[in-house]
């Protein structure tokens, strides 16, 4: 491994650690991306929510008590309700968080 790649490494476990323990919501309609990405993150002392699509994700996000979900994944093409239209509901919530 050279010196970039044995940065790189340790740069992501550093960012990593960061959200160990916090909980993650990640938003895909694709079954097989959820998996891929909550296998990942759990891995990583994460916490992780899942939905299939934008309207789940606010309504989870909605539901949820204030600051209880750090980060946030979402696709943008799904459908019922796509990313960009799940983001800015979400971001228009009158909440601290």
């Amino acid at each position: 491994m050279n010196l970039l790649g044995a940065w790189q490494k340790v740069a992501s476990r550093n960012l990593f650690s960061l959200f160990s323990g916090k909980t993650v919501l990640v938003v895909d309609d694709s079954d097989m991306n959820n998996s891929v990405v909550k296998a990942i993150l759990e891995r990583y002392g994460m916490k992780v929510l899942v939905a299939q699509n934008g309207a789940e994700a606010l309504s989870q996000f909605t539901e949820s008590k204030p600051f209880s979900i750090g980060v946030v994944l979402m696709d943008i093409a799904m459908p019922i309700m796509d990313g960009f239209e799940a983001a800015k509901r979400i971001r228009n919530l009158d909440r601290a968080d």
